[in-house]
């Protein structure tokens, strides 16, 4: 399904010192009326500070905004 994905690159540092890369995959697929979300975080952990838990409870603190960001813009 074409213009469905979003796919992106990001890398976190503190300071100069890169802590983690990652490549993002969001996938927005039509269900009914509603849109099904997909994230796909493929993680490296360079410094060994950031854990698996740290970026899955970042990721539910962001997406837990989206929602009421959407109905305030739409």
């Amino acid at each position: 399904m074409p213009d469905t994905r979003l796919c992106y690159a990001m890398t976190i540092a503190r300071g100069d010192v890169r802590i983690t890369t990652s490549m993002v995959t969001v996938e927005f697929l039509p269900r009914g009326g509603e849109t099904e979300l997909i994230v796909t975080d493929q993680l490296v952990i360079l410094d060994g500070g950031d854990l698996h838990g740290d970026r899955e409870r970042g990721w539910g603190e962001t997406l837990d905004k989206l929602t009421p960001f959407l109905r305030a813009h739409h």
